[in-house]
């Protein structure tokens, strides 16, 4: 008895699931502006996803559409769901922005979604080798999972990274001077060093002197 029960309340709680209930008339609409000066933003690409409610490992968002904001920073969807989907809208990462979280979308309402984006800044790594005792610059940078080997060809060597502003950033650099020695490679370590900061709300600017 207590077996019937039971499955009889699970029959009426998914029975009173919104995602069992297709054909729903569903739109979400909001501005996009920038975190700091809260000015809209155009032309920013806003990507509509949705994936299968029933889902017992990682669940990949299936891209429904991507539309753009107008000069107002306004954007517009709407559809008719289907059963047993979830759907989120996302403002994707572009060259000078920072890509929003997902966000849900409830089926069968008008949805509002404003999103606040935080503008890329730049951080400006300049490396002055004026002794010539290294000719290999590595980088890892801990939060975009990017590698970079430089190999420097004058006095300075300059590269660039996009930080979100008020971040946490964590570097790894290795200056070193490869030769090859009867064939075989030798690699000795001018200088290493783990960097971390918190960045501003400007750009930043580091020099090293070697």
């Amino acid at each position: 008895m207590k077996k019937h029960t039971l499955i009889f309340i699970i029959l009426i709680l998914f029975s009173c699931d919104d995602d069992d209930m297709p054909n729903q008339f569903t739109s979400v609409e909001g501005y996009v502006t920038d975190y700091y000066s809260e000015k809209p933003i155009a032309d920013l690409p806003v990507l509509i996803t949705d994936e299968e409610s029933f889902c017992f490992s990682e669940c990949d968002d299936i891209a429904m559409d991507t539309l753009y904001t107008n000069e107002e920073g306004y954007y517009y969807y709407e559809f008719y769901n289907d059963s047993n989907r979830h759907y989120h809208v996302q403002v994707l990462r572009t060259e000078n922005h920072v890509p929003s979280n997902f966000i849900k979308i409830m089926e069968g309402e008008k949805n509002t979604t404003n999103f606040a984006l935080k503008p890329f800044r730049t951080l400006d790594l300049n490396f002055y080798n004026k002794k010539k005792i290294f000719n290999v610059i590595y980088i890892h940078f801990y939060n975009d999972d990017k590698n970079l080997n430089l190999r420097p060809s004058e006095d300075l060597t300059a590269t660039q990274f996009k930080l979100i502003p008020e971040t946490e950033n964590v570097f790894y650099i290795v200056l070193s001077h490869h030769t090859v020695v009867d064939g075989a490679n030798k690699v000795d370590t001018v200088w290493s060093e783990y960097y971390k900061f918190y960045s501003g709300i400007n750009d930043t600017t580091i020099t090293y002197n070697y």
